[in-house]
């Protein structure tokens, strides 16, 4: 079976695939519905107006004071409003959505729409309150003077091109070294930082950084904790190339195979997958 070119892969693909490749094969390459969930238009809101904070304080605006304050409570209203507005036209019964946390006195239905808005306040409010106990950390200043946000990044790894978007680049006010963070707004922090290491390698190649960068943490929106920076060394650009150039090489040969388990609960497109109980998708017949 003769392969085409390697495809442009990213971290999302590499730890979809891993996960379980036949939901990949349903998401990415079937493209069948996909269930909603209240947690994508609330992590875009989160970045978004965390962004716009960082953004703001590196032009040197004093958004941590009080009025600033405002408004960033303000933008985070806006942000998840226009998030939430936008998943709705796909799946506007908000009762369909996908929520995580089980109902208690204080969120009887979850952290639905409803938990998520004041409990984002909070989270945008306490990366303030992060920033302006004046962590060890500022941010980075790419080479065009632009502050490291939403980085784009692109690199070949063994001929794979595999590209990114790192959320923030920071500097040690100590050390002068270079921090990668992937901010996350989930319960759970990532037990592995692989993504991290991904956006390393290619930050490294892109920068041309004579000493690679080594080094990642992720930042917690619901703890506002920036977790122990990790050494990513480990995870060289040999290592993760192997990675990589095999699930392109998988995926390009159709191999796609369920991973039945836990994390099928909370699955997106379980309804369409036979293995986990779903029915098959039939593509609806053209008009």
């Amino acid at each position: 079976m003769r392969l085409q070119q390697p495809k442009v892969r990213s971290y999302s693909q590499l730890s979809s695939f891993t996960e379980c490749s036949y939901r990949y094969y349903l998401e990415r390459v079937r493209r069948v519905p996909v269930a909603q969930a209240v947690w994508f238009p609330a992590g875009r809101a989160y970045h978004s107006t965390t962004e716009w904070l960082d953004r703001e304080m590196f032009a040197g605006h004093p958004v941590l004071l009080e009025a600033g304050r405002r408004k960033l409570a303000q933008v985070w209203a806006d942000e998840f409003t226009a998030e939430v507005e936008a998943a709705r036209e796909k799946e506007p019964d908000l009762s369909k959505w996908f929520t995580a946390g089980k109902p208690t006195k204080d969120k009887p239905n979850g952290e639905d729409v409803d938990w998520w808005r004041p409990a984002g306040e909070k989270m945008v409010q306490a990366y303030a309150d992060w920033w302006e106990a004046k962590p060890p950390w500022r941010l980075y200043a790419m080479p065009d003077g632009s502050p490291a946000l939403e980085v784009p990044v692109l690199c070949s790894l063994n001929g794979v091109p595999v590209r990114g978007f790192v959320d923030q680049v920071l500097v040690s006010t100590r050390t002068g070294g270079l921090l990668v963070v992937d901010k996350k707004t989930g319960s759970r922090v990532p037990q592995h930082p692989l993504q991290l290491a991904t956006y390393a390698v290619e930050l490294t190649a892109m920068l041309r950084e004579p000493i690679p960068i080594v080094w990642g943490s992720y930042f917690m929106a619901r703890t506002a904790e920036l977790t122990e920076p990790q050494s990513l060394a480990y995870l060289t650009p040999e290592v993760l190339a192997e990675m990589y150039q095999r699930m392109d090489e998988a995926e390009r040969r159709g191999l796609y195979l369920p991973n039945l388990g836990q994390h099928c609960t909370r699955c997106l497109v379980r309804r369409h997958c036979p293995a986990a109980g779903g029915t098959e998708y039939v593509e609806p017949a053209a008009a």
